[in-house]
């Protein structure tokens, strides 16, 4: 665990434009730094209440929509933001966490967000943008929920890959139990639905890992989808 305190305010991509001075006041605030070799993020964000920030890494959340069987996910990259949409709200979430990539993630608590706002009007302003930053995952993924599940992994593999750090790397660490999450299905499915990609000459799996050997070849895959909203093949080609 990590002090905050030594960030400095041009460490954030911050959501819309703000004075420094609300800046700093909300890094100071900031009370804690998850990583992988610190709390883990996947056992802190069930039972932490506020905003996080990703300043490094990529993940993978879900949470249930009806039921147990059935969950929804989006996948997270460093400068996106999350949680907002949970403040001051008496509802409580079952999400869940899988690093792909080493993370590390700022929290910013509710109890102190929601005091500062009081002082500070311009924080309502900061709200507002993250949950916009926010809403383009998780509609993107509703959108995606639509298709069938072949074509919503292949949108999940792009999208882990246009929010991996390191894109000379097409090998991805994330457990078929937590991808079937993700893409909304059972593992079995899941399974099934990856070796079809297997015979394709798309990805190559392995233990825990998969390894997408044709990124152009899961391009063409969701070709058909409603991208309307965030399009992974276009922020991979943007960042190369």
């Amino acid at each position: 665990m990590t002090d905050v305190l030594t960030l400095n305010i041009k460490d954030i991509d911050w959501p819309c434009d703000l004075s420094d001075s609300l800046k700093w006041s909300l890094i100071r605030l900031a009370r804690y730094e998850y990583g992988s070799r610190g709390c883990p993020a996947q056992d802190q964000y069930a039972h932490e209440r506020g905003v996080f920030y990703i300043l490094k890494g990529c993940t993978a959340s879900c949470f249930y929509i009806t039921e147990p069987e059935r969950t929804i996910g989006g996948i997270f990259g460093k400068g996106d933001w999350l949680g907002v949409n949970t403040l001051n709200e008496n509802i409580q979430i079952i999400a869940t966490f899988e690093e792909i990539e080493s993370t590390e993630i700022i929290h910013f608590p509710e109890s102190r967000i929601l005091a500062l706002a009081k002082k500070e009007p311009e924080v309502y302003k900061w709200l507002f943008n993250c949950s916009k930053r926010a809403h383009v995952i998780w509609l993107q993924a509703f959108l995606s929920f639509a298709h069938n599940n072949l074509l919503q992994l292949c949108y999940i593999l792009l999208d882990i890959h246009s929010k991996m750090e390191d894109k000379s790397s097409c090998e991805m660490h994330i457990t078929q139990q937590k991808l079937s999450a993700v893409v909304g299905c059972t593992r079995s499915k899941l399974n099934a639905l990856l070796k079809k990609l297997e015979h394709k000459g798309l990805v190559k799996l392995s233990r825990n890992k998969i390894l997408v050997t044709n990124i152009e070849g899961l391009e063409k895959q969701v070709s058909s989808m409603n991208l309307m909203v965030q399009d992974p093949r276009k922020i991979t080609k943007a960042d190369n």
